[in-house]
């Protein structure tokens, strides 16, 4: 499968994820963390990349950061990526490849997203059950971003605008970046934010999504995949699809139902059965659809053979 083209965007921020390959620990020692976070500082002050938020998990690595050039974060990752595995590899006496491949990326929507990935990256180590607060892990950025913490591990890394409208000062956007982590992150947002990240979508609302395709060579969002569902009414023995037929099937459909029908016991909703002269009424009956066993309400113009007012073939309940 060809590679996706990466949306690379000056001053907007994304989420990047780099895995060790077949998900095996990066970091084996103290001395690993550290020596990837001062590559990551030396790379992203010489190719212009932000960061404002990271964990560094044993098998991978999250970032948060907005880049300066169209190359800033492809340049900081093959930098970063061939000193560090050199680095592993001698001091852990192996050979081959540490990364599971490219990176992964996705721009975020700042207004809507990024308070939110925030705290879905620094909480990735309370989710694995590693600690029970995130203030507990030492490799991330919540001792910064929400205790004020400095030192090695937080003095290079770059408030984001959507932190800082969380208070007039220093402490009360603190204050208020800890409320943030009062509430558990809406499991909509957590399957959006892996979704997007795996697939390379853009992460935001509709109106940013069309924004970033105007701007890209493909789409930023899943335009569905799969075809039409069948749908098999084994009362009639009728395969049909569920979108909305064009109107010379509509009335072949509904003429043949008609006839199929006859018999069968089906009643529309007046109780009225086929022979008996039922309408543009729903019929209702067992039906088979995507390999499970439903109730289909079947719209279709029964008194009438041109399909006049032939709502659908057949509409799922």
């Amino acid at each position: 499968m060809a590679r996706l083209p990466r949306y690379v965007i000056p001053g907007q921020p994304q989420h990047l994820i780099q895995r060790g390959n077949n998900r095996q620990p990066i970091f084996a020692a103290e001395a690993d963390y550290q020596f990837f976070r001062d590559a990551l500082v030396e790379a992203s002050r010489k190719h212009g990349l932000a960061i404002h938020a990271y964990v560094w998990m044993t098998n991978h690595i999250h970032l948060l950061a907005t880049p300066e050039f169209d190359d800033s974060i492809s340049k900081v990752f093959q930098s970063v990526g061939r000193k560090y595995v050199q680095y592993f590899n001698f001091i852990h006496q192996r050979s081959g490849t540490l990364w599971e491949g490219r990176y992964r990326a996705t721009v975020v929507d700042s207004e809507r997203y990024l308070l939110t990935l925030m705290r879905y990256i620094e909480l990735n180590p309370v989710r694995a059950g590693m600690v029970a607060a995130p203030q507990d892990y030492p490799w991330s950025s919540y001792r910064r971003n929400a205790l004020g913490e400095s030192g090695p591990n937080a003095d290079w890394l770059t408030p984001h605008g959507e932190y800082t409208r969380l208070g007039l000062n220093d402490l009360a956007r603190r204050e208020g970046y800890r409320a943030l982590f009062a509430a558990a992150i809406d499991p909509a947002d957590l399957s959006e934010i892996r979704d997007c990240t795996h697939k390379g979508w853009a992460l935001g609302g509709e109106r940013f999504r069309r924004a970033i395709e105007a701007l890209g060579q493909r789409p930023a969002a899943s335009k569905g995949v799969g075809r039409p569902r069948k749908c098999v009414v084994r009362s009639a023995g009728i395969i049909v699809s569920d979108p909305i037929p064009p109107p010379l099937f509509c009335t072949l459909f509904c003429t043949a139902t008609r006839r199929l029908l006859r018999g069968t016991g089906w009643t529309d909703r007046r109780g009225r059965g086929v022979d008996r002269g039922g309408t543009a009424e729903s019929f209702r009956g067992n039906a088979q659809c995507g390999g499970m066993s439903e109730i289909a309400d079947l719209w279709c113009c029964f008194g009438d053979d041109r399909g006049n007012n032939c709502d659908k073939a057949v509409h799922v309940v």
